[in-house]
């Protein structure tokens, strides 16, 4: 079509209602001459078809991605469209967006590809798509897209007439709820002229939005506004875009936490899609996995006040056509543990101004560092050694490693002597507490032989040798 032709065109869009049809109603002569190459509406170019229809000019569009349809919103066509091109730099005024929503109403989808139908207006060809999928706010698209499914300068896979075939370079995961899809064709009008969005007079949902934010059109939509009722584009009715969504379906990974006290649990899947656990019950990761795909549940953080050790199992495995909601985590109390060789020591009978020395060994059979914090010193004569003990530790004492607690006795006096020590630990069951006992005497006695009758008889014959030998001697 010629400029000449567009010019006629959008005189002839001029002289009609408010209701007209046209994409956006001219002023004047004037502002048609300017703009009249952007203003061509999708009434001007060949009405969009269906899908199976509009894809056949020359060559079929074939689907080239994998999956299946999730969501098919491909007819009927009303016979118009709207704008949604990126124009050359001197016509940013006029780069506009369109968005229609859509339900996931299952477990959730995994998007590797999107077919849309449309119009060239002067049978041109897109360099590319920019693709974004927004939550839902309110019934119009939320400002901010969905983190990872941002699709800038993407590569038609296949266009015909302006219909396009679209394979998404990494899917997009969501949820059940409610999402919009934002397209955008990166084409120059110098070259290709204007590219038109088709629509259709059924309405699911929300009726199709449209933003334009510099106003390049003067429709006053520079935010999210619905495309036909307020910002009178395409019909100038409310209208829904005509696409499709294909892909896989998805599901959740998800269990039961039991026994959680502490706070700032976190758990991972795959290494990522944090999720701070705050109490016991059920708990669901934000994003859901296409059908077999691997997953693998690990605690990221565990919980403190008070220290807890969180396990998981059934953490991983491979999705098969479900939920997977028996992933189980199960928190205990994460506490140091003393554990001693002996509670009691008896140093028996010691000589007095002696000195006995007697070694205890601690253990740490808890799960975290034991940390020796104080101890009632004994009293005299006994003794508790603090050199290389577990008393001079400058760091907790690491679970299953073991230190020395040595005590020594020295009676000064002979007696009985008996005491306790107390000793202080971050152990849940603190103070543990070990009994001493000793006594002072002032020498070993000397244990006499009981001689038989024959070693008797043999020592008195002896003597009485001896004394004779010694008689003798005398005489």
């Amino acid at each position: 079509m010629g400029k000449s032709e567009i010019l006629n065109a959008c005189d002839c869009y001029h002289n009609q209602s408010d209701h007209s049809k046209s994409g956006v109603r001219i002023k004047s002569n004037k502002l048609a001459n300017a703009i009249a190459p952007l203003m061509l509406t999708a009434s001007l170019a060949v009405s969009a078809q269906m899908v199976t229809e509009a894809r056949f000019s020359g060559q079929a569009i074939e689907r080239s991605g994998t999956g299946s349809i999730l969501f098919d919103q491909t007819a009927p066509p009303d016979g118009n469209g709207i704008t949604n091109q990126n124009f050359e730099a001197a016509l940013d005024a006029f780069d506009s967006f369109a968005a229609d929503d859509f339900v996931v109403d299952r477990d959730g989808w995994s998007i590797n590809q999107i077919d849309t139908v449309g119009t060239q207006g002067t049978g041109g060809v897109a360099n590319s798509v920019n693709i974004f999928f927004h939550e839902d706010m309110g019934g119009e698209p939320n400002p901010a897209a969905i983190m990872g499914c941002e699709y800038t300068n993407t590569a038609i896979t296949a266009q015909v007439a302006g219909s396009f075939n679209i394979v998404l370079p990494t899917p997009c995961d969501l949820s059940p709820g409610i999402y919009w899809l934002v397209m955008q064709t990166n084409q120059s009008s110098n070259s290709d002229g204007q590219h038109f969005w088709s629509t259709s007079a059924t309405i699911a949902g929300a009726e199709a939005h449209w933003l334009n934010p510099d106003d390049g059109f003067v429709t006053g939509c520079t935010t999210w506004s619905p495309a036909g009722t307020v910002c009178n584009i395409g019909s100038g009715s409310a209208s829904d875009l005509l696409f499709s969504l294909s892909g896989s379906l998805t599901h959740t990974i998800g269990g039961t936490v039991s026994g959680l006290a502490g706070t700032g649990l976190t758990l991972q899947n795959n290494g990522g899609d944090d999720l701070l656990i705050t109490a016991d019950g059920s708990f669901t990761f934000n994003t859901a996995l296409a059908d077999l795909t691997d997953y693998a549940v690990t605690v990221s953080t565990q919980p403190n006040t008070p220290t807890q050790s969180c396990t998981v199992s059934n953490g991983s495995g491979q999705v098969n056509g479900a939920n997977v909601n028996n992933v189980s985590v199960d928190c205990e109390a994460q506490e140091p543990e003393l554990t001693l060789s002996s509670t009691t020591i008896d140093f028996g009978a010691v000589n007095v101004n002696t000195t006995e020395s007697i070694v205890i060994t601690a253990t740490n059979t808890g799960t975290t560092g034991l940390e020796f914090i104080a101890t009632t010193a004994p009293s005299a004569p006994f003794t508790l050694i603090g050199t290389d003990s577990c008393f001079s530790l400058t760091i907790p004492l690491a679970p299953t490693e073991t230190c020395e607690i040595q005590m020594t006795f020295s009676p000064m006096t002979i007696g009985n002597f008996d005491d306790v020590i107390s000793i202080t630990t971050n152990a849940a069951t603190s103070p543990d507490e070990i009994t001493i006992s000793g006594s002072g005497v002032s020498g070993i006695p000397v244990s006499v032989p009981v001689l038989s009758k024959l070693n008797l008889l043999l020592m008195s014959l002896l003597l009485m040798w001896v004394v004779i030998i010694h008689r003798r001697h005398l005489n």
